[in-house]
């Protein structure tokens, strides 16, 4: 396969189950056929591409909730969080 000719159409992130391996899902899509891409031990995912080359990433359920739930401090110059978003309803 050659070198990547552009950005994807479309990102997917699949989100393994809380309870469920993250490793485990990622040497099966492997023997289905991708390949690992990036993998870094301070990233939570692994970037992986299907057979055409479309990269997707996969991470663990668990480290992605409580990664989304930890507050973020915003940069110097940065609006606090929250700041300037409407209300959107039935969305808490």
């Amino acid at each position: 396969m050659g070198a990547k000719a552009g950005k994807n159409r479309m990102h997917v992130d699949l989100v393994v189950p809380a309870g469920e391996c993250a490793a485990d899902e990622i040497r099966r899509l492997v023997d289905l056929g991708t390949r690992v891409v990036a993998e870094e031990q301070n990233l939570p995912w692994v970037v992986l591409a299907d057979p055409e080359g479309n990269e997707f990433c996969v991470r663990s359920a668990t480290r992605w909730t409580a990664e989304r739930q930890r507050p973020k401090e915003p940069a110097v110059g940065e609006a606090p969080r929250g700041a300037g978003r409407l209300p959107v309803a039935g969305v808490a």
